[in-house]
């Protein structure tokens, strides 16, 4: 597709005042001089239907849900709780039920968000542990299932 060239109009600026008062002057077209009639009248907005007042962006859409009230049974009662506890403790449930990526996401996010540094030293510490751990039950169920379908190692 082939577009137009673009075509260059100089308009030089009146050498004095006489000649910036002639009609051809005032309507001079050309760069940065649009036509009269395509220009923005008095008090009119360049983006009338710009970004509608109250709207929101991602960021705040998300801390609004997370920070949401929910009512959950914890341990057999009814507590309200943050959707984003819910999450987490969802989470957790899911790596001691033996969710091996959830088991990770947990240990990530201990490390990640330890309160001090002596905290993330020492998450770190267990979280290179736990990894190895991890390593080692995933390498023998690998070759447990191998077993059981009889295939060699």
């Amino acid at each position: 597709m082939n577009a137009a060239p673009r075509i260059r109009v100089r308009v030089r600026a009146p050498e004095n005042e006489e000649q910036a008062d002639t009609p051809a002057a005032k309507e001079a077209v050309g760069y940065r001089s649009p036509p009269i009639a395509s220009r923005f009248k008095t008090g009119q907005s360049g983006n009338a239907k710009g970004r509608p007042k109250g709207s929101r962006n991602i960021e705040t859409l998300y801390r609004e849900v997370l920070d949401m009230k929910i009512t959950t049974a914890v341990g057999g009662k009814k507590q309200t709780i943050t959707a984003l506890k819910a999450v987490l403790m969802k989470q957790m449930q899911k790596a001691l039920a033996g969710d091996f990526r959830s088991m990770e996401a947990v240990i990530e996010a201990q490390i990640k968000y330890a309160e001090n540094r002596e905290a993330r030293a020492e998450a770190r510490e267990l979280g290179d542990r736990s990894r190895g751990i991890l390593e080692r039950a995933r390498e023998r169920m690998r070759l447990d299932l191998a077993a059981e379908m009889g295939c060699p190692s």
